[in-house]
């Protein structure tokens, strides 16, 4: 129906189901990611394990498939709502600097959906404002309530074995809030990986600007970050 959001590693559009009359999210990969078999293999494998995460801090992922021209495409739950990026900066022009209270709401629902993929044996590898939702929905009594989601589980680890760390870096954007380990070509991931990355969130949301400024050597350079 419509293009929701278009990034390094492809486009979000809305969609509609037409048996079910459901409003869906479709999410379309750039071809590059998956140019061979063994990447089109690793994608099914990682939509699947994707799928089976069932957790209302957690975007499900209904249905995954591969288009004619080699790219791939995961129907998901349709969030109406924001980015924790846009959020902050929402926030900031309204009241200032988020209060801990805030901030702390938000990333207890982002850990419990990391915990439960955790447990689970799946790692995120990309987590970042921008992969976190924010969804608005009111009761019948007039209160509203919040869902925080995570959004692409499985996603990062497909791109990364299947083009290699430095076009990640490049196409998920700066390393603001990725590890060391994942610049380190003898370092495996773990879920300390996202435990440090919830640290770099946390850390943005409480000061209101990253650890690492996006114009420092240390955001420029995966080597640089590293070996620091």
């Amino acid at each position: 129906e419509q293009l929701i959001a278009h990034g390094g590693m492809g486009s979000v559009y809305r969609a509609l189901h037409l048996p079910l009359e459901r409003s869906v999210a479709i999410k379309i990969l750039r071809p590059e990611f998956l140019a061979d078999a063994t990447a089109r293999e690793r994608f099914n494998r990682e939509a699947r394990a994707a799928a089976k995460l069932k957790h209302p801090n957690i975007v499900a992922v209904y249905d995954s498939g591969h288009l004619p021209n080699g790219s791939a495409y995961l129907v998901m739950e349709l969030i109406e709502g924001r980015s924790l990026r846009e959020e902050m900066r929402a926030h900031a022009a309204r009241l200032g600097q988020m209060r801990p209270e805030r901030a702390a709401a938000i990333l207890s629902q982002v850990c419990a959906g990391i915990e439960t993929a955790h447990r689970q044996g799946i790692i995120h590898r990309d987590l970042k404002p921008d992969n976190v939702m924010i969804e608005t929905s009111s009761s019948f009594t007039g209160d509203s309530t919040e869902r925080v989601l995570v959004l692409d589980f499985g996603i990062a680890k497909i791109v990364a074995d299947g083009v290699g760390d430095t076009q990640v870096t490049q196409s998920l954007g700066t390393p603001l809030y990725m590890a060391p380990e994942q610049f380190s070509m003898n370092s495996s991931v773990s879920p300390a990986t996202d435990v440090f990355a919830l640290g770099l969130i946390a850390y943005t949301l409480l000061v209101g600007k990253p650890y690492w400024l996006p114009e420092s050597k240390m955001a420029r350079s995966p080597i640089a970050f590293a070996l620091h």
